[in-house]
């Protein structure tokens, strides 16, 4: 009798203290990460996508752009009273990446993003906002990545010309000082 008693009473002051807390959602999008085919980049630097997705998060989680997602979706409207420094703070608080690990172990198979808001709209919002945020960044990765690969082509070829150039006028000067023992 004493144990459904405590548990009556312990399941209704669990259940008061929970509709005392302010509602709080989650919301979370996932990115799936494809492995590159190309794993040797002509510079010869190595991708890690373990640090790909650090530099990403740290960029996002950066206070102008923390403020940016504020206010782009209008959040905290209703604590007028918070500064700004409280609200990137918050903002820090209630967003969360994770990686995701690929089968073999030696790369990133997805990232997901978790987002916590007061309504689950809010949430929605915040963790969409954040996965287009990281593609538009990865796709600005490659674009800088290509650029620097096609420029290092470009030198390449530049290079390769000019060393066929000083050879062609080689060729040339030696054929016309031999011109009388050539056929």
């Amino acid at each position: 009798f004493l144990i459904v008693i405590i548990t009556l009473i312990g399941t209704a002051l669990g259940a008061v203290y929970a509709k005392t807390r302010p509602d709080t959602f989650e919301s979370v999008a996932v990115i799936q990460a494809e492995q590159a085919a190309i794993t040797n980049r002509a510079d010869g630097l190595q991708i890690n996508p373990v640090q790909v997705l650090q530099s990403i998060e740290q960029r996002l989680t950066a206070r102008d752009n923390l403020i940016a997602l504020i206010e782009r979706h209008g959040l905290f409207a209703d604590a007028p009273g918070l500064s700004m420094v409280e609200k990137v703070v918050a903002m820090r608080a209630a967003i969360r990446f994770q990686s995701v690990s690929s089968a073999t172990g030696n790369g990133l198979s997805a990232i997901i993003i978790a987002a916590q808001a007061g309504t689950a709209e809010d949430a929605a919002r915040i963790a969409n906002d954040l996965a287009q945020s990281v593609l538009d960044m990865g796709a600005e990765g490659k674009r800088a990545s290509a650029d620097a690969t096609f420029a290092f082509y470009k030198a390449e070829e530049a290079r390769l010309w000019q060393e066929l150039s000083a050879l062609e006028a080689e060729i040339a000067t030696y054929c016309e000082a031999n011109r009388s023992s050539l056929p």
